[in-house]
């Protein structure tokens, strides 16, 4: 089969398609035939072995796994010992931690899948575990939005933020999407009450105050951001400059500080496989209050331009791969 791989980390420059072998599931896995995966923010990471800690994980000198890619969407082909939950045939999608999907065939541990149902396509699923979890966990458990309350979202047309902006919108909050100029639009046909160019405008220098703050964009600095919550709001920071070591002490330090000396709630997470949460992000999308937003799609060999298009925050949403 094809597949995207590198020997070193790096840039995408490192990434090549090859023909590798099929791999087998072992006990407790099983083999999806890849429909599409999707790029995301931390697969660029795991590329670059950046920041330098993660290499603990992911090898020091050099990548452990020559594979990249988290999401899967496909078919089930095989099936590891002791796997009863899944056959042959089986439409799945989840989320494969440091995994290799971008390929033709991807094994994935057989508790981290969920079932697609009939209803919905396997062409564009692959663009949700990763990126729906996240924002899951962000808007409906982190930032707790209920129904009449107001909601800044930054980074509201990225990859996480046009599902945040979407399940904000559902919760029945009052939204504002701070986005570019480009995909302002985009935000409004998401759902966006309020829309604000932050190549215009300085959001956190406005009298607007806001009880949920989801901070995906992470460009602004976490006591500016504070400044615009209510009394009783909350802060949830998503994303950031963390591909140094420093960026992110720098990012958790001022969390750490504004939850020692402000009164408001301040919070962080490090989202994970979760089918719980993957379940309820595809009942949310069957039910039509959300729908993944894809920018466009490649194959393997187009991967290296779209991940330059995802580093450079140029895309709407998720660019979705197809091998």
């Amino acid at each position: 089969m094809k597949a995207v791989v590198r020997s070193t980390y790096g840039d995408a420059s490192v990434l090549s398609v090859a023909e590798v072998p099929v791999p087998e599931p072992g006990p407790g896995e099983v083999c999806v035939r890849v429909c599409s995966s999707s790029v995301n923010m931390g697969d660029r990471l795991v590329m670059a072995g950046a920041p330098w800690l993660l290499r603990l994980m992911t090898g020091l000198r050099g990548p452990r796994a020559r594979g990249l890619g988290q999401d899967v969407a496909g078919v089930v082909t095989a099936v590891g010992a002791g796997v009863s939950a899944w056959s042959t045939g089986d439409r799945v999608v989840g989320e494969v931690a440091f995994g290799a999907t971008w390929a033709g065939r991807a094994v994935a541990k057989a508790d981290v899948l969920v079932r697609v149902p009939e209803a919905l396509s396997l062409a564009d699923l692959g663009s949700v575990p990763v990126a729906g979890v996240t924002a899951w966990l962000a808007v409906r458990e982190h930032g707790a939005v209920q129904a009449d309350q107001a909601v800044l979202v930054t980074g509201a047309t990225g990859s996480v933020g046009s599902y945040a902006l979407q399940l904000a919108v559902s919760a029945g909050a009052t939204v504002t999407a701070v986005c570019s100029p480009k995909t302002m639009a985009q935000a409004t046909a998401l759902g966006a009450h309020h829309v604000v160019d932050y190549t215009a405008t300085d959001y956190t220098a406005t009298d607007a105050r806001y009880d949920v703050i989801i901070d995906i964009s992470g460009d602004r600095p976490v006591s500016a951001c504070a400044r615009l919550l209510t009394s009783h709001g909350r802060y949830v920071m998503v994303g950031g400059p963390f591909s140094t070591l420093w960026g992110v002490l720098r990012r958790h330090l001022a969390l750490a500080w504004c939850r020692l000396t402000r009164p408001q709630t301040f919070s962080s997470f490090a989202a994970e496989p979760s089918p719980e949460r993957l379940q309820a992000v595809l009942e949310a999308i069957t039910a039509g209050d959300v729908r993944p937003v894809v920018d466009h799609v490649v194959d393997l060999d187009g991967l290296p331009a779209a991940i330059a298009r995802v580093e450079q925050r140029q895309a709407f949403g998720k660019v979705v791969v197809r091998p």
